[in-house]
């Protein structure tokens, strides 16, 4: 990418930046109608926003990203809660409680194969 310097007499001086006219290169992600009018109705519309933010963090020809929960989550506006599950538990009429785990986005994804977590720390 170059820059050019630009000044007229008795102005500050004016910075044009080249533009990269590959938006591939550049990190746009862009989601084909396929995967919208298939996979959209079958994960929902969060598993399908979180699939493509983590498109976004892995631009270019990268395949895998890192971001951190709570960055992923605050991008999308969802708790971490939302992205990771959590369980659930319900109190029974005889006093009992039963638990279950509500799947988060991640898991949505892990399970129709369109991801793969790997966790540190």
């Amino acid at each position: 990418m170059g820059t050019d310097h630009v000044r007229k007499e008795g102005e500050e001086p004016i910075h044009i930046q080249v533009i990269e006219p590959n938006p591939v290169l550049r990190g746009e992600v862009r989601l084909p109608n396929y995967f919208v009018d298939f996979w959209q109705p079958l994960l929902g519309h969060k598993a399908t926003a979180t699939y493509a933010m983590l498109l976004r963090f892995a631009y270019g020809t990268r395949d895998e990203c890192a971001p951190s929960l709570s960055r992923l989550a605050a991008s999308l506006g969802m708790t971490r809660k939302e992205l990771k599950g959590r369980v659930r538990r319900i109190k029974q009429a005889d006093g009992s409680i039963q638990e279950y785990r509500e799947a988060g986005m991640l898991d949505v994804l892990v399970q129709h194969d369109l991801l793969t977590v790997m966790t540190t720390g």
